[in-house]
């Protein structure tokens, strides 16, 4: 009785008629290394799964019981990830949107200076232009809690880059741009200044509410280091203040005497120009214009030698006087302050 054997091995064939060592030559190249594109086909799948796990968290930032731990997840995320892979975390928040929820929009716009502040090296190789461009598109949320919250975020961001970026010594006001030269000061606040001042000039009026309080957080958080930008800021802001479609005017207001805080001897020479639209806004028909106006003239009266406003003093006082007995609790107590500022 013969016995039924197997010689594929004995004559080199495989049991499916092809060579014996089939399988070791798909996972081996002749010199025992990985095949090409291995190495490609590697890194994207770890792409692919760093992505799912982003989504994945994200969908956990609707649920007031579970964002916290999911921010603080995606932070942690974000600590160990190479600037290469940053860039698909960083990719997929951009590309969040949560239409129904407004709380979800509103932590995500938070994450961006958080990963920022956790691995700025990753946000760096993304660009800081590409963060800031989303953020601001995000500043014409219908929802006012995600806008400020954005314009918020857009400050913080800033303050974190001014941080790790070496800020630029200040440039001559005469080097600076004006809004159509298309030269910026070489600042790492250039990236935010644009598209902010040019969602300002947008005719797209739902931008500009959140553009110009974007614009004040990002003047305070960047304190002095905002001072080169003061003379291009300031022609963009008095345009804007000029145009009657413009719907930002107490935002924009709010930056103003942020610049004025945080670099008033950069604005005396703009005082020309900046004073004027100050005091017209205190007879502005809307009431939280005309807080911010006062609120920013107390702050000029404060930060300014008095001697720098005198030829001034009397318009300023005619305005403050008008808004001394205003119909609105807030702007009265904001001209008492302003007033007790240029006394």
């Amino acid at each position: 009785e013969m016995e039924d054997h197997d010689d594929s091995a004995a004559s080199g064939r495989g049991a499916f008629g092809g060579p014996a060592d089939v399988s070791l030559n798909m996972s081996m190249s002749t010199d025992g290394s990985r095949p090409k594109g291995s190495k490609k086909i590697a890194a994207e799948q770890a792409k692919q799964e760093i992505k799912a796990r982003v989504e994945k968290t994200l969908a956990k930032l609707h649920d007031r019981d579970t964002v916290a731990n999911a921010f603080a997840e995606v932070v942690r995320m974000a600590e160990d990830l190479t600037p290469e892979q940053g860039g698909v975390l960083l990719s997929t928040l951009c590309k969040f949107e949560d239409a129904k929820n407004g709380f979800a929009r509103l932590h995500a716009a938070r994450l961006f200076p958080a990963i920022a502040a956790a691995n700025y090296a990753i946000v760096a190789q993304f660009t800081v232009s590409k963060v800031v461009a989303n953020l601001v598109k995000r500043t014409k949320d219908a929802d006012t809690a995600v806008r400020e919250a954005t314009a918020e975020s857009i400050g913080e961001l800033a303050r974190v880059v001014c941080d790790k970026e070496k800020a630029s010594e200040p440039t001559p006001p005469s080097a600076l741009s004006t809004a159509g030269a298309g030269k910026e000061p070489p600042s790492p606040l250039s990236a935010f200044f644009k598209p902010i001042l040019d969602g300002i000039d947008s005719g797209d009026t739902t931008l500009h509410p959140g553009c110009s309080l974007a614009l004040a957080h990002v003047i305070y958080n960047a304190s002095s280091r905002a001072g080169p930008h003061a003379d291009r800021v300031s022609k963009r802001v008095t345009a804007a203040l000029d145009r009657a479609q413009f719907t930002g005017r107490p935002q924009l207001l709010i930056a103003v005497a942020n610049l004025i805080e945080v670099c008033p001897g950069g604005v005396v020479d703009l005082l020309p120009t900046l004073l004027p639209r100050l005091l017209a806004s205190a007879g502005s028909t809307d009431w939280p214009t005309r807080k911010a106006a006062m609120e920013s003239v107390e702050t000029l009266c404060t930060r300014l030698d008095p001697e720098v406003l005198a030829a001034q003093r009397e318009k300023i006082a005619e305005a403050v006087d008008k808004t001394k007995y205003d119909k609105m609790k807030p702007v009265r107590e904001a001209s008492a302050l302003a007033l007790a500022a240029l006394s």
